[in-house]
Formats: C-alpha cells, sequence, structure tokens
C-alpha cells in the first residue's frame, strides 16, 4: 500500500509549486515594458500577474485586477466554447485565436490573444500566460470594407454592371461575381480573355478582338458594345468600357466595368417596330391625320391629309390648323383638338 503524503510532503510540492509560478511572474515582469497586454492567471483564470500594458487598454490597476478571475472580470467572448479551448490548450501547450473583452469604461475591444500553458517538472498544468494585441480598429476596417463590398456586389446585381480587372502582360483578369453572371460561367472557372472570347457573338468577335489589339498597342481605354451567344442561343448585349493604366511595374493593366444592355436594346427594338408601325399607318392610311402642337400649329400630316385639303404635305407644317379648313369644318375640327 502507498503511505499518505505527509504534512511536509505537501509543503514542500505547495511551495515549489509556488515557486514555479513566481518565477512565471518574474520573467513575465520582464514585459512589463512592452504596450501588448500580457497577464499570467492559474488554472482557475484567477489572475495572479497584469502587466502596465493590460493596465493602458483595460483601465484596471494591477492591484485591482490581480485576485480577480480573468472571463469575470473583462467579460470575455469566445469564439468557441471555453471548454474546448482549454482542451486545445491541455493537449497542445498552446491556443490562439480573437476574442472580445470589455474594458472597465464598458467598451469592448477586439484582441488577438495567444495562450501558452506552463507545467511543472512533473507535467502538471501550472499557469497560462496569455498575451493580447489590440486589433480593434483593423477589424472594423475590415468589417467596413466588407461592407462597402457588399453594397457593391448588390448595386452591381442590381444595375447588372460588373467589373474586372486585366493584366495584358501576365494575362491575369479579375471578375466580380456579377461579370460571372453576366457571361454565366460557375464561379469555379478561372477567368481568361479566351474565356471571355467564348461567349462573344462569332459576328463581333473580330470587332471585339481588334478593340482590344488597338487600346493595348496604344494605351488607350476602349468603350464598345458587342452582342453575346449564350449556350442556349440567347442573345445578349454588352456595353464594356476599360480604363487603360501602368501598374507599380510600368506594366499595361485595364480597369472597367461590363454592363448587360439586353433590356435597354429590346425595349429600343420594340420602340423602333412601335415608330414603323405607326409610320405605316400614319403614311399609307386613306384616313386624314393630323399632329399639332398646344398652339393649333402643324407638326405632321399624312400624304393623304395633304391631298385631300389641295396641299403639299410641307405647305402645311407650322402653320395654325384651322386656317386650313374651310369656316364650315372649322368648329368640327376644332371641338376634335
Amino acid at each position: 500500500m502507498e503511505s499518505a503524503p505527509t504534512d511536509a510532503t505537501i509543503s514542500v510540492i505547495v511551495t515549489y509549486g509556488r515557486r514555479a509560478e513566481e518565477a512565471l511572474r518574474e520573467r513575465a515582469s520582464l514585459l512589463d515594458l512592452t504596450h501588448d497586454t500580457i497577464f499570467v492567471r492559474d488554472m482557475n483564470d484567477v489572475i495572479t500577474y497584469w502587466n502596465r500594458g493590460a493596465e493602458e487598454l483595460y483601465g484596471w490597476k494591477k492591484e485591482e485586477a490581480v485576485g480577480r478571475i480573468t472571463h469575470q472580470l473583462l467579460q470575455t467572448m469566445f469564439p468557441a466554447p471555453l471548454e474546448e479551448i482549454n482542451e486545445e490548450l491541455l493537449d497542445g501547450g498552446r491556443w490562439q485565436g480573437e476574442i472580445t473583452h470589455t474594458k472597465r469604461d464598458g467598451t469592448q475591444v477586439v484582441v488577438a490573444s495567444r495562450w501558452s500553458l506552463k507545467r511543472d517538472d512533473l507535467g502538471r498544468p501550472l499557469a497560462i500566460l496569455e498575451t493580447n494585441n489590440d486589433i480593434t480598429s483593423r477589424k472594423l476596417g475590415e468589417e467596413k470594407l466588407q461592407r462597402s463590398e457588399s453594397y457593391l456586389a448588390e448595386a452591381q446585381r442590381l444595375s447588372h454592371t460588373g467589373s474586372f480587372g486585366w493584366s495584358v502582360l501576365s494575362g491575369e483578369i479579375y471578375w466580380s461575381e456579377e461579370t460571372y453572371e453576366i457571361f454565366e460561367f460557375d464561379k469555379a472557372a478561372k477567368p481568361t480573355l479566351e474565356l471571355a472570347m467564348q461567349r462573344v457573338h462569332p459576328d463581333d468577335r473580330a470587332f471585339v478582338q481588334r478593340t482590344l489589339d488597338r487600346s493595348s498597342n496604344e494605351t488607350t481605354n476602349f468603350d464598345i458594345e458587342h452582342r453575346l451567344l449564350m449556350p442556349d442561343d440567347a442573345v445578349k448585349h454588352l456595353h464594356v468600357l476599360a480604363h487603360a493604366s501602368k501598374d507599380s511595374s510600368g506594366n499595361l493593366e485595364f480597369v472597367g466595368a461590363v454592363m448587360d444592355i439586353t433590356a435597354t436594346k429590346q425595349a429600343e427594338e420594340a420602340q423602333r417596330r412601335s415608330e414603323e408601325q405607326w409610320r405605316d399607318v400614319f403614311e399609307n392610311n386613306p384616313t386624314m391625320y393630323f399632329m399639332v402642337d398646344a398652339a393649333g400649329k402643324v407638326l405632321a400630316v399624312n400624304p393623304f391629309g395633304a391631298q385631300q385639303l389641295g396641299y403639299a404635305v410641307n405647305d402645311l407644317i407650322g402653320q395654325p390648323v384651322l386656317s386650313v379648313f374651310d369656316e364650315s369644318d372649322r368648329k368640327t375640327v376644332q371641338t376634335n383638338l
């Protein structure tokens, strides 16, 4: 049978543990010169050392923080359950991640945190050294950038406008999400000039290639419209414009926008057909047609109407419409204006 440890043995173990922890605190105190926050806590998360950087960041003096439970004092918000984090710390001796702390004045800070586990000579966990760097400004900047990119993506989606970048020397091309949507390529596809040209309508390829060659050779902007022929034989109309510039190495690159103007082109075509149909009716219908402005002056008259009144079409343009009718007809005409 194993004999129970004596009081002297227990005293030695406790004394050894205290000395080891004191040695850790002494080494940590050398880091009092850094602006990083550094503190030591025991295995119950009670703070045993609190450096000057921690005082400056969190607002509690050393004598106020020592003896407090870390995560209660700082209201720590973890990226994962604390049990999982502690398990990783015990297994590997280290853990790092981003956590959120609350300062004495109630404001929150995001820190890049690194934990190192100190063990005694018998391998038993003794204390934890925690080093934190304030990354709040960087995180706010990242969030602002993410929101900006999100707003831009939504604006591009709503306006059917994509963006692109093209390095002529390397051939590297960047496409925004909406550009992928316009060309109807899977986002896993690597954008290349050859890939884009696959979608260009066969009747427009030579024109597009000449434009790109000329702009590349002369370092000039380009602004063109052309068509795409999609796999389902649908035709899209694009307005593409790009600005030529040089990168930091002096190599030519283009930054531009791709706008899907198919709906506009379809509306213009519908309007053109409608105008042609109306013109056909206006010009060839055996009915007298006049167009007059608010003052009653003739803007247009169809050939049949002019002939019926004994005039040439051009003779009536600009004349008061009532003046070309007999008095007996003027009242009827005026009623219909």
